[in-house]
């Protein structure tokens, strides 16, 4: 028997769900879920949950954004992203450190913790920051210059049409969820070397919002 799952799922989505039997090796219902499907009560609290899945759906994520799977200022995991961009696997969010490019789908995710945690290493206190609600500023990863192989993907972003999103949530306390808010497409304006602590170069990346940030959600992540 199997679990549930996507192609994308994590090992801790895996470990949470692992005594949800629904489907067998054929993706076919299981016999444990078949014989419970026989109790009334289980049964009819099954179809409250389906119901109400559809219900919140068709309110949340019914409204796409563009060309994408997303909706505007929906909440998503980096494992949520990942499939909906259509990545042929997950990423663990190590691996994506604030960014990442698939070269498939030419897509680059950008993820923004916007509360920093104050006991990080100087080298990984990165200043992003809104100027306003339309216009957005991002570190690199540190160590970072303009010539460095892994800022072409910035630098080339419009030459090669890559479509940029970006993702924040407000800090990392929400260890449940781990979610971020969708703000939509974003696009370069200019990039700037600085330097952070002890003068380690990193690359400052100005982004333009598609559309301003809505106020309620932009009052909250200010604040």
């Amino acid at each position: 028997m199997i679990i549930f799952e996507t192609l994308s799922i994590s090992v801790d989505s895996k470990k949470t769900f692992e005594k949800a039997v629904f489907l067998d090796e054929n993706f076919e219902s299981s016999p444990q879920f078949l014989k419970l499907l026989n109790n009334e009560d289980f049964k009819n609290q099954v179809m409250e949950v389906i119901e109400y899945a559809i219900d919140k759906n068709k309110k949340e994520y019914s409204n796409r954004y563009k060309n994408t799977d997303f909706c505007l200022y929906s909440k998503y995991t980096y494992e949520d992203v990942c499939r909906l961009l259509n990545w042929e696997k997950n990423i663990v969010p190590l691996n994506i450190g604030g960014y990442f490019y698939d070269i498939r789908t030419n897509t680059l995710p950008v993820f923004i913790n916007y509360d920093k945690d104050e006991s990080v290493v100087d080298t990984q206190k990165y200043a992003d920051h809104f100027i306003d609600a339309q216009n957005f500023v991002a570190m690199s990863k540190s160590n970072v210059r303009i010539t460095n192989p892994g800022m072409e993907k910035f630098v080339k972003a419009a030459e090669n049409k890559t479509n940029i999103y970006l993702f924040i949530r407000k800090n990392k306390d929400d260890a449940a969820s781990k979610e971020f808010y969708y703000l939509g497409e974003v696009y370069i304006s200019k990039i700037e070397e600085t330097t952070m602590a002890n003068n380690v170069p990193v690359c400052e990346i100005y982004y333009h919002l598609d559309q301003p940030v809505r106020s309620d959600i932009y009052d909250y992540i200010l604040s």
